[in-house]
């Protein structure tokens, strides 16, 4: 009886320990998914980000550094952490020698987007994005001073281009390009020394060299104002006007930033003082002895034309 009960336990204790076993290494099983599962979502967000070489500014350090400075920003669209592009695009600026110029070179300014995890993207990123056409992200953009924090309505003729200089860059794009476009877009600026086909020179230097024979002309204009872009390109493009100036004047190109937080250079701010300019575009021929002669507005290019001549004789 009793070897009877003993076998009938031990039967039933090695069919428990069998039937229990494929419980437990279920359990198991589950739990090493569950840890493997927690390691490569920290790897993910913290093992795999990008070295931080580049020193990011804030958004308001950013808008003082631009004018304080006087360099360009680059704008960094991200989505953060739940865009592998973004990271990989990232990865890309943040090498030793991209990340040394851009420090060198730019206002660096990340700006995270981060509505893909259904979060609301703060007033002052939809800005930046609505501003710089920012919708596909990631991207990069460089934004000069003068066309920092700007209302898009005013840049429709001013789009940055593509390729460098200027920048926009988009991950389908090789990432050889980056180096480039960092180390191209640092000086481009959307006013040129040149316009039309009239040599500028610098203002200081115009009025030095003016003469009674060969006054200076100097040409106020406001940036991001189509009427001064008018008169840049029709009235400085026309080949008998930039012959004119080119014989008979000292030609020099004042631009003022005159629009919200973006201040104009010393130098602009004593040129304007100077000849008290209110208006914009403005041409003003001034030399030693003469009374100076000025012109408002557009007046198209006969009558430039003969302003020019009579200011002359």
């Amino acid at each position: 009886m009793v070897a009877e009960l003993r076998e009938r336990w031990l039967g039933a204790s090695a069919d428990d320990r069998t039937n229990a076993s494929p419980r437990w290494l279920v359990l198991i099983t589950v739990a090493l998914i569950a840890a493997r599962s927690i390691i490569f979502q920290y790897e993910q967000m913290h093992l795999t980000q990008p070295v931080q070489r580049i020193r990011w500014y804030t958004h308001e350090a950013a808008s003082r550094a631009i004018f304080k400075n006087r360099k360009p920003a680059l704008l960094f669209f991200s989505h953060g952490n739940t865009c592998q592009e973004c990271k990989n695009m990232e990865s890309d600026l943040q090498e030793t020698a991209v990340a040394e110029e851009i420090n060198r070179d730019y206002v660096p300014l990340k700006v995270i987007d981060p509505s893909p995890d259904g979060l609301p993207a703060p007033k002052d990123v939809e800005n930046l994005k609505q501003n710089y056409n920012a919708w596909r992200i990631p991207r990069m953009v460089v934004v000069p001073p003068e066309m920092w924090d700007v209302p898009a309505e005013w840049l429709d003729s001013y789009q940055l281009p593509d390729v460098s200089p200027g920048g926009m860059f988009t991950p389908n794009s090789d990432s050889d390009r980056i180096p480039l476009i960092v180390k191209s877009s640092a000086d481009w600026h959307p006013d040129p020394l040149k316009v039309g086909n009239v040599d500028w020179i610098a203002p200081e230097k115009a009025l030095q060299r003016a003469s009674d024979a060969k006054p200076a002309l100097l040409f106020f204009a406001r940036s991001l104002d189509r009427h001064c872009d008018v008169v840049r390109s029709e009235i400085f493009g026309d080949d008998e006007i930039a012959a004119v100036i080119k014989k008979q004047f000292l030609p020099a190109f004042v631009v003022s930033h005159q629009r919200q937080n973006r201040p104009d250079s010393d130098e602009t701010k004593r040129m304007l003082a100077r000849f008290n300019i209110r208006m914009f575009p403005c041409l003003i021929v001034t030399s030693p002895s003469n009374p100076d002669q000025v012109l408002t507005g557009f007046a198209g290019n006969k009558e430039t034309l003969q302003f020019l001549e009579q200011a002359h004789n």
